[in-house]
C-alpha cells in the first residue's frame, strides 16, 4: 500500500493548477511521479480551478486520498491498496443545503469529518469527509461551509 505523506497545506490565498504542478516538480522522484498521476486525475476535475486547501482524507470508507478543496467542489483522488490504483471522487458545494462537523478521538486517533447535507424528496442525505488532517480543520471546514451557504 502507498504511503501518504501529505500534510495540509494552505496556499495563501489560492494556488493554480499550474502552481500544483511546479510543486511536484520539487518532489523525489517517486513522490514526483505519482504525484503527477494525481494530478492528471486532477485536471479532468479542476483544471481553471483555485485551489485553497490540500490534505488528505478519505470519503465514506477507510480507503484515504489527497483532497483538494476549491471554490466550486471538494475532490479527492482515492488511493486504492494492494498497488495504489486511483479513483476520483468529487462533491460539488452547489449540491448541498448544509454543512457541519465532527470531531472524535477513539485510542488517540482523531477522525475529523465534515458532512455535506442535502435534502431529497425521501428525506435527507448526507456525503461525509473524513478523516481531514487536524492542523487547520476548522478552517477548512469553514470555508467549505462559506461556499456552500
Amino acid at each position: 500500500m502507498s504511503k501518504l505523506i501529505v500534510e495540509i497545506t494552505i496556499i495563501g490565498e489560492y494556488s493554480s493548477f499550474d502552481g500544483l504542478v511546479s510543486e511536484a516538480e520539487k518532489l523525489p522522484k517517486s513522490s514526483r511521479n505519482h504525484y503527477r498521476k494525481v494530478l492528471d486525475l486532477l485536471k479532468k476535475e479542476a483544471r481553471e480551478e483555485k485551489f485553497y486547501f490540500l490534505s488528505t482524507g478519505a470519503f465514506k470508507s477507510t480507503t484515504f486520498g489527497y483532497l483538494f478543496f476549491t471554490g466550486k467542489k471538494v475532490i479527492l483522488i482515492e488511493v486504492k491498496p494492494p498497488f495504489g490504483k486511483l479513483k476520483t471522487h468529487v462533491y460539488e458545494y452547489k449540491h448541498y443545503d448544509d454543512v457541519d462537523y465532527d470531531m472524535t478521538k477513539a485510542l488517540g486517533i482523531s477522525n475529523n469529518m465534515i458532512y455535506l447535507n442535502k435534502s431529497g424528496l425521501f428525506g435527507s442525505k448526507k456525503d461525509r469527509v473524513t478523516h481531514v488532517s487536524s492542523p487547520n480543520f476548522k478552517e477548512i471546514y469553514e470555508f467549505v461551509k462559506a461556499q456552500v451557504n
